[in-house]
């Protein structure tokens, strides 16, 4: 009869075996999308759902308890083992995107599974652990935003969202300059997934949640102690707000553009090192904009931008 234990290793193996093949070239692309689907279904399966969410305090129990904690580390250890595998192959271009996104999401769901989210966050080891999550949501969703499948991007980015923010709060009471620095990276990398989700829910055509997640990027509250830390990420809130408006410019959805491209201004304007090229040349789009549209008053809007505009960079004659 077949053992719990026996069950979990069998499962570590056939993650096991998919890395070594990838290593030695030993499967094809469909034998590897069958291996995905297999590791897949085993985490949807019932049996091991209910050992992730199983509790007791008797001491038969408590010996269990630590055997699937080893576990949850060896999980964790053969799915980085997959993740860099994969990585190494689609460096190489020897998979396919697809499969190579496949692979990540499968080495992130085993990551985030139930099993390994022992202990309290504010633990040294979860903290790397929640970092770790974080990295690979962040890389599953740009594989996804490449691939144009815009909501399973936009599902791996809100996870990344969600585990970023949890790990802020965990680390927002200053302890250490180590600890105020870990802080701001992991808001500048909050920014930079606001931004990608923006990009992708505006590939999905849900522009009022694309506005709604970059809105909050632009607005984001900056530590007043190191303003100018942020100037990259706000400019990537600005490019992407401009980029977005341009899209919507030329395929004539001037009401959308002209929200984006205002967007793109505040966002700008609130660089402690602002471009001014960068400002003026969302003006003069947003005053072309405003002149485009035909509506009562919006002419005047035009020439208001186009001076505004001079003042940041003078039009080349």
């Amino acid at each position: 009869m077949e053992t719990l234990e026996g069950r979990l290793a069998a499962f570590r193996a056939s993650i096991e075996y998919v890395t070594e093949s990838l290593e030695v070239n030993r499967l094809s692309d469909e034998e590897i999308l069958r291996s995905i689907s297999s590791i897949s279904d085993a985490l949807k399966s019932e049996w091991i759902s209910g050992v992730a969410t199983s509790t007791s305090t008797t001491c038969s129990a408590m010996e269990h308890n630590f055997k699937l904690k080893m576990f949850a580390k060896q999980l964790e250890e053969v799915a980085i083992s997959l993740w860099n595998a994969t990585v190494g192959k689609k460096t190489s271009a020897s998979i396919k995107e697809t499969t190579a996104a496949l692979l990540r999401q499968v080495c992130y769901d085993l990551i985030a599974y139930p099993l390994c989210t022992i202990g309290e966050l504010k633990g040294p080891a979860n903290i790397a652990y929640t970092q770790r999550r974080i990295m690979m949501a962040s890389k599953v969703g740009k594989c996804w935003l490449e691939l144009g499948e815009y909501d399973k991007a936009i599902t791996a980015f809100e996870k990344a969202t969600l585990d970023t923010q949890t790990l802020i709060e965990s680390l927002s009471v200053p302890e250490s300059e180590k600890t105020d620095a870990e802080v701001i990276s992991l808001q500048k990398q909050l920014i930079e997934l606001y931004c990608n989700t923006a990009i992708a829910a505006s590939g999905a055509k849900d522009h009022a949640r694309a506005f709604e997640v970059l809105t909050s990027a632009a607005n984001f509250k900056i530590p007043a102690s190191s303003p100018r830390l942020f100037d990259r990420q706000l400019d990537r809130v600005s490019a992407t707000a401009y980029n977005l408006g341009l899209a919507d410019t030329n395929a004539r959805n001037l009401d959308s553009a002209i929200k984006w491209l205002n967007l793109s201004f505040e966002a700008g304007k609130r660089k402690h090192k602002t471009s001014h090229k960068h400002m003026a040349l969302t003006l003069r789009l947003l005053a072309h904009v405003h002149s485009e549209s035909g509506l009562e008053g919006n002419m005047q809007k035009a020439l208001n931008a186009v001076e505004l505009a001079n003042t940041y960079h003078a039009h080349p004659a």
